[in-house]
């Protein structure tokens, strides 16, 4: 299960999480601190299927892009 935010959710967290979960798409966690007023108007259900969608479909092509990205810098760097 993919986590968006830095931190392991304990204790009021988790409490916090558990209680959005109706909310939420399924395999996806989010930090609840990182769920501001702002955020939640702004990130309605359908916006996380979407946004979860494009990175199931895409992530894949971007972790490569990255990786052919980091051996173009270092034959760079070697010059």
């Amino acid at each position: 299960m993919k986590t968006l935010g830095a931190e392991t959710m304990q204790g009021e967290g988790q409490q916090e999480h558990n209680a959005m979960q109706g909310q939420l798409v399924p395999g996806v966690r989010i930090n609840p601190k990182a769920m501001t007023p702002a955020a939640q108007k702004v990130l309605s259900k359908e916006v996380l299927q979407l946004v979860c969608e494009l990175h199931r479909e895409l992530d894949q092509d971007r972790m490569k892009l990255l990786a052919e990205r980091g051996i173009r810098q270092e034959r760079f760097d070697q010059g």
